[in-house]
């Protein structure tokens, strides 16, 4: 298992951001097998239509056999695709139709790969931004995705929507998902996240870090946006975050605060997560703050 990241690509929405754990985390079972079996899109723009193949993203399927093979493609949610489990802080994607194969069946000949695009369409609705959805692709044997007998596997697609300061939905959002504080090294940063309650009942919020989310070190570089260097447990942040308690309904305040390092280098992005946890675990959201260290002005001769 391999880390790798694609570079940038732009749209004539915004920016998108397509990197992954190209993990290249392929997914294999036997002769069965899609690569990559897990990435991340970020700031996918609702109401556009996204061809992850402009960015170099594909799903490659090898036939390792001594005969043609045909294989079929299904989008599916995280659950009805066979997955239980995903990575914190994604949600499961409300319509699986929003993303489409480029190709559902796709025939493979003896000891060849064959290679399906992944297209991206989420409604222009206020609910849709600052969101991130999981999304499962699943591979099966043969032609006909209906039929059930016979192997499967499923690839995770974390989607990351576009930004907006006052736009959001679910249970619990953060406007904007993505905070950017630029500074000078050695300066102090601050900046104001909207924590949204959209249950009808109280929420109370923790805020804490990722290892005390995710345990495994080794998982936690699929968290990392592209082009973005990560603070992990080192935070520039000057004090923890306290603990929230948001009214059904309303809308909660998170201020926070950062040091950029003095030998923070001109230039780069770092990032910080922030992970928000509520007391009984059903929900959790994280906040990307980013720092974009800016260079310091020229000294002034006396």
């Amino acid at each position: 298992m391999t880390d790798a990241m694609t570079p940038l690509h732009r749209t004539s929405c915004d920016r998108l951001w397509v990197f992954g754990l190209l993990l290249c985390c392929l997914c294999k079972l036997e002769a069965l097998s899609i690569s990559p079996g897990l990435f991340t899109v970020e700031n996918i723009p609702p109401g556009g239509s996204v061809d992850l193949r402009a960015s170099g993203i594909t799903f490659s399927i090898p036939n390792s056999s001594d005969a043609e093979a045909t294989y079929n493609l299904t989008c599916m949610k995280p659950r009805e695709g066979g997955i239980g489990r995903w990575e914190d802080g994604y949600e499961e994607i409300p319509d699986a139709a929003w993303c489409t194969m480029e190709r559902a069946v796709v025939t493979v000949p003896a000891k060849g790969t064959g290679e399906v695009g992944l297209r991206i369409a989420i409604p222009d609705k206020p609910e849709n931004y600052n969101r991130r959805f999981v999304l499962a692709v699943v591979l099966k044997t043969g032609a006909n995705p209906n039929i059930g007998v016979g192997m499967a596997l499923a690839a995770r697609v974390l989607i990351e929507t576009s930004v907006d300061p006052t736009r959001g939905g679910g249970a619990l959002t953060c406007l904007p998902a993505r905070l950017v504080l630029a500074g000078t090294p050695g300066a102090q940063v601050s900046g104001t996240v909207q924590l949204r309650n959209g249950s009808n009942a109280i929420l109370q919020v923790q805020p804490t870090r990722l290892s005390d989310v995710v345990s495994d070190p080794v998982k936690h570089p699929r968290f990392t946006a592209s082009g973005t260097q990560a603070l992990g447990d080192t935070s520039w942040l000057t004090a923890p975050p306290a603990p929230l308690q948001i009214a059904a309904s309303a809308t909660s305040a998170l201020n926070l605060t950062a040091r950029i390092p003095a030998d923070a280098k001109a230039g780069q992005t770092y990032e910080d997560l922030v992970f928000l946890r509520s007391r009984d675990r059903e929900i959790i959201r994280f906040i990307r703050v980013q720092y974009l260290v800016q260079a310091s002005p020229p000294a002034t001769k006396p």
